[in-house]
């Protein structure tokens, strides 16, 4: 009797298999971008999940991939988004206003311990 398989790695979670026409190697279709490679190994579906561009964030701790510099949240310079206090006083007027008009009920509840 042949030894157990093992289970199939987490990392194939996912990817489509499709027979292939006159071979035993399967088509191997990605779940995300729809790409088709026909390598069944481990390296290969890896090397593509790092250049899916459609890969989810949540998946990149998986296949070891880095959030691409691009991709990353842009650092802020906050002298560059400074209004002055007028422009400030304007937009507060204005966003209360909008508030008003927009008939929502509010109600500002105190709690006391």
């Amino acid at each position: 009797m042949p030894p157990p398989r093992p289970p199939p790695s987490i990392m194939w979670d996912g990817v489509m298999k499709e027979p292939f026409a006159g071979s035993t190697t399967p088509t191997n279709r990605c779940p995300y971008c729809l790409n088709t490679w026909r390598k069944k190994s481990l390296v290969r579906l890896v090397q593509h999940m790092k250049k899916c561009k459609k890969l989810p964030f949540a998946r990149y701790e998986r296949y070891e991939r880095t959030v691409h510099r691009s991709l990353r949240q842009p650092q802020v310079d906050s002298a560059a988004y400074t209004i002055s206090a007028i422009d400030q006083r304007n937009a507060d007027d204005a966003l209360a206003e909008a508030i008003y008009n927009s008939g929502l009920a509010f109600s500002f509840v105190s709690i006391t311990l």
